[in-house]
Order: C-alpha cells, then structure tokens, then sequence
C-alpha cells in the first residue's frame, strides 16, 4: 500500500516502487505512455494514481490483498490466529 501513497514521491526518487513495475511490465500502452510522460516531474496530485493508472494500482492491491492472506494463513500454522478479513 506504501507503493501506492507514495507512487510521485518514489518517482522523484528513483526508488523501486510496485506500481511502476507493474505498469512497466504489465500495464497497459496508455498507462506505460502516461507514466513516461509525468516521468519524475510530478506535481504530488495523489488523484494521478486512480485516475492514470487505474488498472495497475488495482492490480498492486489485489497483489497485496493476496500477500497478506497468505502471511496470515502461514502465521495460523504456526500457532497464531488473525481473522484474514
């Protein structure tokens, strides 16, 4: 999720972020466009996630949805229980 909040402010930096590999990699055209175009002169407009990039930031959360089920599932075979909703 931090990938998610923080996508302009990795960009700037250079840091590895989920988002941008999932649009580089999987993304569609036009997200792979729009993502060189803003490029790392971002504005810090938190709205440019769910409007530019739509499909891969559900993708990412999906992705971390998944993650953590599992994390959890791994933590109830050790003894541990958490509800995973």
């Amino acid at each position: 999720m931090d990938d998610l909040t923080d996508f302009e402010f990795d960009l700037t930096r250079g840091s590895h972020n989920l988002l941008v590999s999932q649009i580089t990699h999987r993304g569609s055209a036009d997200e792979r466009s729009r993502l060189k175009t803003l490029g790392a002169s971002t504005a810090g407009d938190d709205r440019r996630v769910t409007e530019l990039f739509a499909e891969s930031a559900r993708a990412v959360v999906r992705m971390g949805e998944s993650e953590a089920k599992a994390a959890l599932e791994e933590l109830r075979a050790l003894g541990f229980w958490f509800p995973a909703e």
